[in-house]
Parts: structure tokens; sequence; C-alpha cells
């Protein structure tokens, strides 16, 4: 309990005024707790649109390459955070994340994918990294693959609890692709989808092309996400 005392002086002598402050003291502890978590999430997002910078100059070649997979990129981390902001800092849901950045591609992109099975809401920093792991895939379905034209390729996203229920299987599935004659390893989109994103979210990834299939496999822990 939180109180403030005056003392005023009168005609008959001192008159003490006490008022009850404890619920003026929690909001002002609640606003000094969401503006430490605010500074706090926006110093790790700086952190990550650096890296994100860096490693795109690295691995583009012009510097207009460069501007436009950068712009995509911001982008994508910018879609991610609108339904993340909005409901409080709780998350957003996996199919609304997928939907939001496949959205950014196009109507196509809507039409040509299928999604099923689980649809937790993701923490916050799940829903980021992941999100950055769909517009990897999706640009890339978008240059060579099976968003790169009307023909019959098809996306399949799907989400499942492991048998034990300790982890949640998310699989992209892509066919009519072309990637195998582009992929290059070194590629910056390759390294998110292999190593920047399971690392982030305390999981394993498993990223394979062949001729004419993409297949991305994330595994997140429970800590992550809410069924």
């Amino acid at each position: 309990m939180h109180f403030r005392a005056q003392l005023l002086p009168d005609a008959d002598g001192v008159t003490t005024i006490v008022t009850d402050v404890t619920e003026e003291r929690g909001r002002e502890a609640a606003v000094n707790e969401l503006l430490r978590e605010v500074s706090h999430r926006s110093k790790n997002l700086l952190a990550i649109v650096q890296s994100v910078a860096m490693q795109t100059a690295r691995h583009s070649t012009t510097i207009q390459q460069f501007l436009d997979r950068f712009r995509g990129r911001l982008h994508a981390l910018s879609s991610t955070q609108d339904p993340v902001t909005d409901s409080n800092w709780r998350g957003t849901h996996l199919q609304s994340l997928v939907a939001s950045q496949l959205a950014r591609i196009g109507p196509l992109a809507l039409g040509k994918t299928r999604m099923t099975g689980e649809n937790p809401v993701l923490g916050p920093n799940a829903a980021l990294h992941i999100g950055s792991a769909i517009h990897e895939l999706a640009a890339n379905a978008a240059l060579h693959g099976a968003l790169a034209h009307a023909g019959a390729g098809h996306i399949w996203v799907d989400a499942k609890l492991s048998p034990d229920q300790s982890q949640l299987i998310i699989e992209w599935q892509e066919t009519g692709a072309e990637h195998a004659k582009d992929r290059q390893p070194a590629r910056f989109g390759t390294m998110v989808l292999e190593h920047v994103v399971p690392l982030s979210v305390g999981g394993e990834a498993l990223f394979t092309v062949d001729a004419n299939h993409v297949s991305y496999r994330l595994s997140v822990p429970t800590d992550q996400f809410a069924v």
C-alpha cells in the first residue's frame, strides 16, 4: 500500500490529509516496466536490422540488388511486428503470420498455398524469426519456384505437435520449383533458414532442394508458442 500525507495548518491547529495512491503507483510501475520492455525489444530489433543489412550487403553484387533485397526483408520484419504489437506483445497465430507474409507476394501466393494442422499463438521472438523464414521461402518461390508463374506449382504449410508434445513441427512443402540450378550455398536466405532461425528459437531446421521440390522443416520448442 502507498499513501501520501499532507500537513495543512488552520485555525484549530494542523489538519493531516492522507491519500491512498496505491493505484497511481501501480500505474507508474506498469508504465515504467512497459518502457523498459519497449527499450529492450527496440534494441533487439535494431540489432537484427543491422545484421540483416550487413549480411544482405555481403551477398549482393550490385547496389540495386542490395536495396531490393534489404527493402523486402525490412517489410517482412514490419509485417511481423504489427500483429505482435496489436496483441500487446502476446504474439500472433502461425497461419495469420504465414498469410501476411504471402500476401506481400501477391494474390497468386495465397491462392496457391494450403495451410493445415495446428494454428498456435507464436510468442514475439518466434513470430519474428519464423516470419523471416516464411519471407525467405516465399521470396525464393516468387523468383524461381511455385509462385514465379501461374503453372502447376503449389505450396503446403503444415504444423503439428511432436509425439511427445515437446515441439511444434512446421513444414513448408513446395512443388513446381526450379531452385536447384539457382541455389547458391553462401546466400544469406539459406543461412537464415538453416542457421539463424533455428538458433533464435532454440530448435532445429532441415532445408532441402531438388529439381522440382523444396522442403523446409523447423522444430520449435514449447516455450516459444501456446496452442
